[in-house]
């Protein structure tokens, strides 16, 4: 009966080997397997595996660096025949960049009542 060396599964033996070779090179690996926020909109990532491309904060499962590709733009990306991922929607503004505009509009609200108003503003 032969022996399974669970200690290690085979995609994470063939990352650990791509990824040594890939990092060494590219401060961009680093970056989405750190899933960096501060990166989002420098670059993009395409999975040849998927046909999608990626902010390097998305939350998807990181693939294999044999099969991504690096993009500055969104342009780029769409041009090789990629789409935009459906978890972190590259093509839209992010969640906290969302956020941040719905908290300067309401703020805007609240400074452009005048004292004394009976106006309340309805959030939805």
């Amino acid at each position: 009966m032969s022996k399974i060396n669970l200690t290690k599964a085979p995609n994470q033996r063939q990352l650990d080997e791509t990824a040594s070779s890939v990092a060494s090179s590219d401060k961009r690996w680093e970056a989405l397997t750190r899933r960096d926020e501060s990166c989002d909109g420098q670059f993009y990532y395409s999975v040849k595996t998927t046909g999608v491309y990626c902010r390097p904060s998305c939350g998807a499962r990181l693939p294999l660096p044999a099969n991504i590709a690096f993009y500055d733009t969104q342009d780029e990306a769409v041009a090789a025949g990629f789409r935009p991922c459906k978890r972190c929607k590259p093509d839209k503004q992010s969640l906290a960049q969302q956020n941040t505009a719905t908290i300067s509009d309401a703020c805007q609200l609240i400074v452009n009542i005048s004292p004394g108003s009976s106006y309340y503003p309805v959030f939805r």
